[in-house]
C-alpha cells in the first residue's frame, strides 16, 4: 500500500467522516489493511487515500497552494516518525505520542480538526 507521510500520522485519528461516501469507504478499507499489517510505501505524491479524494488531480488540488502544503507537511511527517520508504502501522503507532506536541502546528488549520482527537 502507498501513503504520504502525514497520512501517516493522520489515520490514527481516522473517525469514519470524510470528502464524500467514496471518499470514507476507501479510508475504511485502508484502515483495514493497515489493520492486518500490510507494508506501506512512504510515497511523496498521490496515494491510495488520496485516489478517492474529490480534490485530486494527480496533485492535491484542493486549492491553488494545497500540493505545496501537503508536501511540507509529508516531509515533517516522515522526519518526526523516523520511517524509511517502508514502515508499518504498528511500527508508527508505537511512535505517534512522541511526535504529536511538534506535529500540532500542522492542525491549527487542518480542515479535518472539528472531527480529529489528536
Amino acid at each position: 500500500m502507498k501513503l504520504r507521510g502525514h497520512h501517516l500520522i493522520c489515520l490514527q485519528f481516522f473517525r469514519g467522516e470524510g470528502y464524500s461516501g467514496e471518499f470514507v469507504e476507501n479510508v475504511k478499507k485502508i484502515m483495514e489493511r493497515l489493520e492486518s499489517g500490510e507494508t506501506v510505501e512512504v510515497v511523496a505524491g498521490v496515494d491510495d487515500i488520496c485516489v478517492a479524494c474529490p480534490y485530486n488531480r494527480g496533485y492535491c488540488g484542493k486549492d491553488e497552494t494545497s500540493e505545496e502544503r501537503v508536501r511540507e507537511m509529508d516531509k515533517a511527517a516522515v522526519r518526526l516518525l523516523g520511517v524509511s520508504e517502508k514502515t508499518t502501522w504498528r511500527e508508527v503507532a508505537e511512535r505517534i505520542e512522541k511526535v504529536l506536541n511538534e506535529w500540532r502546528v500542522f492542525c491549527e488549520d487542518c480542515d479535518w480538526k472539528e472531527v480529529c482527537y489528536g
